[in-house]
C-alpha cells in the first residue's frame, strides 16, 4: 500500500493516498475486526482484518492506479520516454526506494521498544510504551500539513524555482513549531498525570518523557528536510541517511540501555534523531547552498 500511494503522490496526486491511507484501510480493518471478534475470532479477528483492510486498500489504489497511469498513449506523444507506462514504471522505482525510506524511519523510532525487550521487563516496556504513544500526539499538525507539502515542493522543483521551494519549507518549520511546541511542553509537565487515565500501575518518568518528546518535536519541525531530497530527485541520498541514522540508532540503545535503563533508550531515540537530521540539514546545504530553517523560527519559540 506504501508503494501504491508513494506512486501517486510522486504523480501530484495525494487524494487516492489519504482516502486509501486514512479513511478506506482504517475503516475496513475495524469494521472486519469487530465483525470477526464477535464470532468468536478473538486476537486473530484483529490480524485477519489487518490483513484483508490493508489488501482492501491496495486493491483500491491499484484500480485507481490502472485509471490514471495506464491510459492508452496520446498521438501527441512520439517519444517512448513519455508513454503513460514508462513513467509508471519510472515512478514506482520511486515509490519503492521512498518506502524503503518510510520503513527505516518508522524502524528507528521503534527501535528504542526492540532492545528494551532484551534487557528489561514487559512491565517496564509496558511503561515506556504508554509514554512513547502520548508523545506521538506532538506531530500530529504535521503529518496533517506533509501530504500537502511533498507534492507541492516536487512541482516546484520540477519548475525549477528553489525560492519558492524553500520558502515553503522554512514556512512549514515554523508552522509546525507553533503548533507543536505547546503539545511538547504539555507532555514534559503533565505527561505523568496524563498517563494515569490508562491505570494507576502505570509508573511513568517525567524524564523519559521530555526526552521523547524532544525527539518527536524534531522529527515534526525537520520532516519537510527529508521531503527537500526525497521530492527533488534526491530520494536515495535521504534512504542512506535514515539507513545510516537506524543503524546508528541501534548502537546508541545498545550503548544506553544496559546502563540507564528506560532513559537511556529515550536518549538513544532523540540522540539518532538528531544525527538524521543534522545529516538532512547539511546535506540539503551542500546541495542547494542553502538552509531549510531560518531565524524567523526563533520568533514561534
Amino acid at each position: 500500500m506504501q508503494v501504491l500511494g508513494g506512486a501517486f503522490r510522486g504523480y501530484l496526486q495525494i487524494t487516492p493516498r489519504v482516502i486509501a491511507e486514512y479513511f478506506l484501510q482504517p475503516s475496513s480493518r475495524l469494521a472486519i475486526a469487530v465483525a470477526l471478534f464477535a464470532i468468536g475470532w478473538r486476537i486473530w479477528g484483529v490480524i485477519v482484518g489487518t490483513v484483508l483492510s490493508l489488501g482492501i486498500a491496495s486493491a483500491y489504489l491499484l484500480i485507481r492506479k490502472r485509471h490514471v497511469f495506464m491510459r492508452s498513449t496520446p498521438a501527441n506523444m512520439q517519444s517512448v520516454d513519455e508513454a503513460p507506462l514508462k513513467r509508471l514504471t519510472e515512478i514506482c522505482g520511486y515509490s519503492i526506494v521512498v518506502s524503503l525510506t518510510v520503513a527505516a524511519s518508522g524502524i528507528l523510532l521503534r527501535s528504542d521498544v526492540i532492545v528494551l525487550g532484551y534487557f528489561t521487563s514487559a512491565k517496564e516496556i509496558g511503561n515506556y510504551v504508554v509514554i512513547q504513544m502520548l508523545v506521538g500526539l506532538i506531530g500530529i499538525f504535521n503529518s496533517a500539513l506533509n501530504q500537502a507539502v511533498a507534492p507541492l515542493l516536487a512541482k516546484l522543483n520540477k519548475d525549477g524555482d528553489s525560492e519558492e521551494m524553500f520558502r515553503i519549507v522554512r514556512q512549514h518549520t515554523r508552522w509546525v513549531m507553533a503548533a507543536s511546541l505547546p503539545l511538547f511542553l504539555l507532555m514534559s509537565f503533565y505527561g505523568t498525570h496524563l498517563a494515569g487515565i490508562f491505570g494507576k500501575e502505570y509508573d511513568t518518568s517525567p524524564a523519559i518523557f521530555m526526552l521523547l518528546g524532544l525527539g518527536q518535536l524534531v522529527v515534526a519541525v525537520f520532516a519537510s528536510s527529508g521531503f527537500l531530497l526525497s521530492m527533488t530527485g534526491r530520494h536515495t541520498v535521504e534512504l542512506y541517511v535514515m539507513a545510516g541514522s537506524l543503524l546508528a540508532a541501534f548502537v546508541l540503545n545498545l550503548m544506553f540501555i544496559p546502563t540507564f535503563g528506560l532513559p537511556g533508550a529515550a536518549l538513544a531515540i532523540l540522540t539518532a534523531v538528531i544525527v538524521a537530521n543534522g545529516t538532512r540539514m547539511l546535506v540539503i546545504y551542500k546541495a542547494f547552498g542553502k538552509s531549510p530553517v531560518d531565524t524567523r523560527i526563533l520568533r514561534t519559540v
